[in-house]
């Protein structure tokens, strides 16, 4: 099973230290590149091969955009982050940008519900708006918003308990919103109609000391990569997490595929792709690929030079594959068109 290159990009997408790779709803992929602390060249692509500039961002939080990003079918919603604020001192907090043409984008005004947000883990969009993940100072929660600029922080201590759950991924449904991750020591999923109501799932079979990163649906359906688990017969100091392949029909019900030597330690995200799913993350003290038809069963991507990478990101349009890498010797790019077998 290979990773097919359509071409490798000599353009430095996905600048050090930047989050910036999105695949867009529709098709294609844009890139927020700082190119100083308050400037972020906002770069697009058709098929990940051959990228322009669209446009930039400017201000004292322009390098702060870098994604997750949504489309709602009239709006598009970035996530990043801004050093301090107008009212929170020092801390660090979330902020979102709203675009129209993915070339002008408003920051959203600074609010107490992304006060002290440390990080994004994902941001999906439904009829009633937006709904985005991360940590903030009291754990894993989850943010609502209608239009991308007013956000409301999520208080659900039966779905969301505070500083046990962990939400790691979300996507869209013809239902509404699915979440996996954790709760406590729990492998978990939530599923909601709206986006104000949750219902949570677990504990499943086989998810004891088990997180769920990453979420993907195809052929086979939805798909996550379970990290963690029984401790595989290692010695202690060449210890990485036991990974394996998730299943799930219907986002309620998981079910744990076989251990995977191939997986072992990958902590990262999952895509789905033409003919497959497409794994990336870290892996040790380095990086990984891999690659599978059916979400259960996976092999490393062939053809990536990943030596000397220390962040590696997977985007997918549905149509094409983009993998980047950025390390000590610069970035580089990978361009597919899906899993061969």
């Amino acid at each position: 099973m290979t990773l097919p290159t359509v071409g490798q990009s000599s353009v430095a997408v996905g600048g050090p230290f930047t989050g910036g790779l999105c695949a867009v709803p529709g098709g294609g992929f844009i890139d927020f590149v700082p190119t100083a602390e308050d400037h972020t060249a906002v770069l697009t692509s058709a098929d990940g091969t051959t990228w322009s500039v669209a446009g930039a961002l400017s201000g004292p939080d322009a390098a702060g955009i870098g994604g997750p990003l949504a489309f709602d079918g009239h709006v598009y919603v970035a996530l990043g982050g801004e050093p301090g604020g107008v009212y929170y001192g020092d801390q660090t907090n979330g902020a979102a940008w709203v675009s129209t043409d993915l070339r002008h984008w408003t920051k959203a005004p600074d609010q107490v519900a992304m006060a002290g947000v440390l990080s994004w883990n994902g941001i999906a969009a439904g009829p009633s708006g937006f709904v985005a993940i991360g940590y903030e100072g009291g754990g894993g929660t989850l943010w609502t918003s209608p239009d991308g600029l007013t956000w409301t922080l999520l208080i659900d201590d039966v779905a969301f308990p505070a500083e046990a759950a962990e939400p790691r991924a979300i996507a869209t449904t013809t239902d509404g919103f699915l979440v996996v991750g954790r709760v406590g020591n729990e492998a978990a999923a939530w599923t909601s109609p709206d986006g104000l109501r949750w219902t949570l799932h677990a504990p499943f079979r086989g998810g004891t000391g088990v997180v769920l990163n990453g979420l993907a649906h195809g052929a086979a359906g939805w798909v996550s990569i379970g990290s963690g688990g029984p401790l595989p017969a290692v010695p202690p100091s060449d210890y990485q997490a036991p990974a394996a392949g998730w299943t799930s029909s219907d986002g309620v019900t998981w079910q744990a595929g076989p251990p995977s030597s191939t997986l072992l330690g990958l902590y990262g995200d999952v895509v789905a792709v033409p003919g497959g799913f497409v794994a990336a993350g870290s892996v040790g003290l380095g990086v990984g690929v891999f690659l599978s038809t059916n979400g259960l069963v996976w092999t490393p991507a062939t053809g990536l030079d990943l030596s000397a990478a220390n962040v590696v990101m997977v985007a997918s349009d549905g149509r094409h594959v983009v993998v980047t890498t950025t390390g000590p010797a610069g970035s580089g790019i990978w361009v597919s068109s899906g899993v061969s077998p």
